[in-house]
């Protein structure tokens, strides 16, 4: 793909990747959008190792303070004043709250379009705030941007209900780096360390979503674990529920689960192809806002070649559409979802066929690299084509002389 010579500045609140789907896939994108187009502005820490970024990546002086007023003052004025030297023709917010309103001021000011990027979760949680008045300026925010980007199908129906016309939304499915994530031998200390008498591995990511549902995982663990004895579940996860040790303790696994709050980047793959099977689960609650987000951890299981055994949510059954590449049960139910895991662990060969066929999947739909190049071509698009800003032939032959040049 040529890249048109269209700069973006890109909004985020928090950067740090922590199993975070959102920060994960915008430092994915920082690291393989095209530098000369495309920089980055944040209040918070920078993520070890983020030297790896092509893209120029600038934080906002905030220091020590994490949050408020003061921060985002603070980071206003960095965005005006990398907006005064760069002179993006469009600036992209990486949430709909606080980016999309620190967005929608930039852009006023400075007369150019600006899109954001909504997920399930922040656009269902806007909902009762429609209702009442109270989270209509929110709204206002997604109603004025050029475009609204979703990650998936579940977010594009919660922004349409919203009100957002279908012409102004633009689902574009995250991707997973397949050279990181992907099956193999497991490092011989993570297989020592981790690995209980030759007995199988499940393994559960969580980024600490509302909609995780930590009690069904562990029962579904425990009736799984009556069937098969010499089993573990490696559980990462930054933070655990108030109720996990007494769980633990009614279900007598306190020899069996194990927590882990951060592993390292060089260590999260090797848990991946340690690991026997994927269990996840999740329950919404409408009502309240709870919905289940974008889980790029479904993703790593699936490039990293695991079979899934998930609970039944929109999202999940997006990404796991194929029954080829895991079970999917009803949310909830933990004793079947239990059975489901116990069958995989039992079945050798049907834990090789999914490998196959959700590596095969994760390679078709959600290299990273496609993926990246995909959001950038949508912004190009739009910039050029929807907006009519700027002149595309003339664009077109400066980013052909400049690979030329480079060449």
């Amino acid at each position: 793909m040529t890249h048109l010579p269209l700069d973006v500045l890109v909004l985020i609140d928090d950067l740090r990747p922590m199993h975070r789907a959102k920060a994960a896939w915008f430092g994915d994108l920082a690291r393989l959008l095209p530098p000369g187009g495309t920089a980055f502005t944040t209040p918070s820490p920078l993520p070890r190792g983020s030297g790896r970024f092509a893209c120029p990546v600038k934080r906002a002086p905030t220091f020590f303070l994490s949050a408020g007023p003061l921060v985002r003052r603070i980071w206003r004025t960095q965005m005006r004043w990398l907006a005064k030297h760069r002179k993006p023709g469009l600036i992209l917010a990486a949430g709909a709250h606080p980016e999309g309103a620190l967005a929608a001021e930039l852009a006023a000011e400075l007369g150019v379009p600006y899109v954001v990027y909504a997920q399930a979760p922040e656009l269902v949680a806007l909902r009762p705030g429609v209702t009442t008045g109270a989270a209509e300026a929110d709204r206002e925010v997604l109603l004025r941007a050029d475009a609204i980007i979703v990650p998936n199908r579940a977010s594009w129906l919660e922004a349409y209900r919203l009100g957002i016309l279908p012409n102004r939304l633009q689902e574009v499915p995250p991707g997973i780096d397949l050279e990181r994530f992907q099956p193999g031998k497991v490092r011989p200390d993570v297989e020592q360390r981790w690995r209980q008498d030759r007995g199988s591995v499940v393994l559960t990511v969580t980024d600490g979503s509302p909609s995780f549902d930590f009690e069904t995982v562990l029962r579904a663990f425990a009736v799984a674990q009556a069937q098969r004895k010499a089993t573990r579940l490696l559980w990462v996860a930054p933070a655990a529920p108030p109720d996990l040790a007494k769980w633990i303790r009614e279900l007598g696994l306190q020899d069996s689960v194990r927590q882990i709050p951060s592993p390292s980047a060089a260590d999260l793959p090797e848990l991946y192809r340690l690991a026997d099977a994927f269990l996840v689960a999740h329950r919404e609650v409408r009502s309240a806002g709870i919905v289940q987000g974008t889980e790029l951890s479904l993703l790593e299981a699936m490039a990293s070649g695991l079979v899934i055994v998930a609970t039944q949510t929109p999202a999940t059954e997006e990404w796991i559409e194929d029954e080829s590449i895991g079970i999917v049960v009803e949310s909830g139910a933990h004793t079947k979802l239990g059975k489901a895991l116990a069958d995989v662990l039992r079945s050798r060969e049907q834990r090789a066929d999914a490998s196959e066929a959700a590596r095969r999947t994760a390679e078709e739909r959600f290299d990273v690299r496609h993926r990246a190049a995909a959001f950038r071509e949508f912004l190009e698009v739009l910039y050029y084509r929807r907006l009519g800003r700027g002149d595309l032939r003339a664009a077109t032959a400066a980013a052909e002389g400049t690979a030329r040049s480079v060449a």
